[in-house]
């Protein structure tokens, strides 16, 4: 017992903004299983025994878990200015765990919410430097992957619109799928060019306002409209012949084995 006691008096001491009840309930739960220890061991209840120890066990491990965090996160505040980001995120989710148990707009919950905007520019400003050194394709590679959705619909939307006209032409005009999709192509050329042109100058105000959020957004959408237009009336044409040409190389051949049979 007077080692629950030590823990407790330690976990207190490292940080007075631990969270107190449960600590004192960790505690007081503790000394009611070496109190009904005790008792199974007197009656000679084994099953009952190794039930509580068990129990007992199980609440030491969370109270050396709430001292060992406890004094992680006393370390990296003593030194937030050489942390690590892997050092940052930890003690930033102990420090959020930790203020579900404050009562809100105490002494405790201001200091606390003071450490968490302390970790949280710090951990913002390791990300800039971190940024800093990244090549400009990784940069762009980074944004894209965050704003590929967006980009994705511009480029299914011209896709779909210029292979429906290929396929148009096909049946009625009777072309091969290579002058169908290069005459859809040098069709939707011009409304393509002006569309992403449009789309590209529009967010121009977005990457020269320098904000954080809209800048980053404003680059992706800029350079990423363009590429996907190279990538709409070069690559894809071709890969529609391809594709187009084999399936078509397979009707004729499924043909001609008909009529073999016939």
């Amino acid at each position: 017992m007077s080692n629950i006691n030590s823990q407790a008096t330690v976990n207190l001491t490292v940080n007075g903004q631990q969270p107190l009840q449960v600590l004192q309930q960790l505690k007081q739960r503790a000394m009611e299983l070496e109190n009904a220890i005790a008792k199974a061991a007197m009656a000679g209840n084994k099953v009952e025994l190794r039930k509580l120890r068990r129990e007992l066990s199980d609440t030491k491990r969370q109270m050396r878990e709430i001292e060992t965090s406890t004094q992680q996160v006393e370390r990296v505040m003593l030194r937030l200015d050489r942390a690590t980001p892997k050092e940052l995120n930890k003690t930033l989710q102990t420090l959020n765990r930790q203020l579900e148990y404050m009562e809100r707009g105490s002494a405790a919950w201001n200091s606390h919410v003071a450490k968490i905007q302390r970790v949280k520019a710090e951990l913002a400003k390791v990300n800039a430097e971190l940024r800093t050194q990244e090549s400009f394709w990784t940069r762009f590679n980074r944004k894209l992957n965050d704003w590929q959705t967006s980009l994705m619909g511009i480029l299914v939307r011209n896709a779909i619109i210029m292979y429906d006209n290929a396929e148009e032409l096909i049946k009625t005009e009777h072309l091969t799928p290579r002058e169908a999709i290069y005459l859809s192509a040098k069709r939707r050329m011009r409304p393509i060019f002006l569309t992403s042109a449009a789309a590209s100058m529009g967010v121009i105000p977005m990457i020269l306002s320098g904000s954080t959020l809209w800048a980053p957004m404003g680059n992706v959408i800029f350079y990423g409209t363009l590429i996907t237009m190279l990538f709409i009336l070069t690559v894809l044409p071709v890969i529609y012949s391809m594709v187009r040409r084999e399936k078509r190389n397979t009707v004729s051949i499924n043909e001609i084995q008909d009529n073999n049979e016939l």
